[in-house]
């Protein structure tokens, strides 16, 4: 199938990953007229599953049975990913079959690595916080040998809402920090001192003009995205900076996203996370070629969602606009929070999704609420 061919409606689009950001994509396809093949940890009582054509689980430690993935394929013409930790194998076996998976498995393999998303950031030219490559034989090695002050020990890996990551101190030494990541490959970051940590998503496909949603300003707790806020337009971050220099700086990270999409030739979607610094110097976080957490919010601010977007992108449809017609804040729910519905169900301008996960757990998101305002 050609790069640039357009997948009509009626076609059936695949997933990868059936959690909320699948449910959330699916809905947007079937607005445009796709139906949704889906393949993921919980088949049919999934979140996606629960409103896809068709879903199937797949084994322990993501199995697919060549039987199994002839069915998945037999039914789509092009796949995407919620999920950027989706075996690079798998994907390759789908590219096989005569499936396109959009992105490609060139743009996970560099999402799924830290130091290598940390050097596609610097090859455009992406500032990122200081840090070292720590593999094996730590010895007495301390953050402060390695000259860094207070640092963080990021598995290289696998690490996602807050977890595979320890801090670590200057002077103290670095051997149970990686034995509590279990002594795999890992990144040791200087511990940054920030004013705000913002997001920048952007839409990419052959021959259009990509369009980019964003800065959101991210709130995290325990690691986990608790709020993600859209401002009004010439509102600073924050307070933080005066309109001209958050103005600046929201430009910078645009740029940065933007020219990160194009080296690794995203075909879809690229979310990047920066931390923004008190003198307004913009630094690489880290990025996921999907939907992002913090994009919910375009469901309700936007002409078309980041979600609408993607399947625009995959099918090489025409691009909605990215435009915000409102700003707003996307609050998480997490573990038993739900609960809290009851007392907001007043509140004017609020949207719930709730993703129907079954049971409670501590940190798991189970759903989001958006409160919204007109922008003036």
């Amino acid at each position: 199938m050609s790069n640039t061919q357009v997948i009509k409606p009626g076609s059936t689009l695949g997933i990868l990953g059936d959690g909320q950001l699948g449910r959330m994509l699916a809905m947007a396809a079937a607005q445009l007229g796709y139906k949704v093949a889906v393949l993921g940890p919980g088949g049919r009582e999934s979140p996606t599953g629960h409103v896809s054509y068709w879903a199937k689980a797949w084994g322990p430690n993501v199995e697919v049975s060549e039987e199994l993935l002839d069915e998945f394929c037999a039914l789509v013409s092009v796949v995407m990913i919620e999920w950027e930790n989706i075996p690079i194998a798998l994907v390759e076996r789908i590219k096989n079959k005569g499936i396109p998976v959009r992105p490609d498995s060139s743009v996970l393999a560099v999402a799924q690595d830290r130091m290598l998303e940390k050097a596609a950031a610097q090859s455009v030219g992406i500032k990122t916080p200081h840090y070292k490559h720590l593999e094996w034989g730590l010895g007495i090695l301390t953050a402060k040998s390695l000259a860094l002050e207070d640092g963080i020990l990021k598995t290289c890996r696998d690490g996602y809402d807050g977890k595979g990551q320890v801090r670590v101190k200057a002077g103290e030494k670095l051997e149970k920090a990686w034995a509590q990541l279990k002594n795999v490959p890992c990144v040791l970051e200087e511990l940054v001192d920030f004013a705000c940590e913002i997001s920048i998503i952007v839409a990419r496909a052959p021959g259009q003009v990509p369009k980019t949603y964003g800065p959101f300003q991210n709130e995290h707790v325990n690691g986990i995205l608790k709020n993600a806020t859209k401002y009004a337009k010439g509102t600073s971050l924050l307070g933080y900076f005066w309109k001209e220099k958050s103005e600046q700086i929201v430009q910078n990270a645009i740029k940065a996203t933007t020219s990160l999409a194009a080296h690794l030739d995203v075909h879809g979607l690229l979310a990047v996370e920066f931390f923004v610094l008190h003198d307004g110097t913009v630094l690489f976080n880290e990025m996921a070629p999907r939907p992002h957490n913090s994009g919910h919010l375009t469901m309700e601010c936007c002409y078309t969602s980041q979600f609408e977007q993607y399947v625009r992108a995959v099918c090489n449809l025409p691009f909605g606009s990215s435009e915000f017609h409102s700003w707003g804040t996307m609050h998480n729910l997490l573990g038993d929070e739900e609960g809290e519905l009851q007392s907001l169900y007043h509140s004017e301008r609020t949207s719930f999704h709730l993703y129907g996960k079954k049971g409670e757990k501590t940190g798991r998101k189970t759903g989001h609420v958006v409160y919204y305002r007109i922008d003036t």
